[in-house]
Parts: structure tokens; sequence; C-alpha cells
């Protein structure tokens, strides 16, 4: 949380966003689970997404038969 709230701080936004970005964060409590019973794990997943290539280098291998 501290990451995200320092670099909420740092960044140039319009008021609109500000002001949504501290009403969506003003009751969060990073020690909070989202699960109903606290003795289950839980499960995060995420992805990854290539957003750019910005280069490729190519190998032509020869073969012999």
């Amino acid at each position: 949380f501290q990451a995200i709230s320092s670099l909420a701080t740092r960044t140039e936004q319009g008021t609109h966003e500000k002001r949504l970005l501290n009403m969506l964060l003003d009751m969060y409590n990073v020690l909070e689970r989202p699960v109903a019973n606290e003795s289950e794990p839980l499960e995060v997943k995420f992805g990854l997404t290539l957003q750019q290539i910005i280069d490729v280098v190519s190998f032509v291998l020869h073969l012999s038969y």
C-alpha cells in the first residue's frame, strides 16, 4: 500500500482522478483478507501481457542432413 500511495502522490493527475483515488484507498487496510473464513487459503492469480517489442535478434542455423 505504501508503494501505491507514494506513487499516487508523485504523479500528475486531474482533480477528478485524485478524488477517486483518495475515495477508493481511504478505508484500505493492508491487514484485511478478502475471504469469508480467515483460515482458508487465498488463491491469487495474475497475468503478464507483452506491451511492446523493442528489438528482435535472429540466429539462422544451417542444418545439414
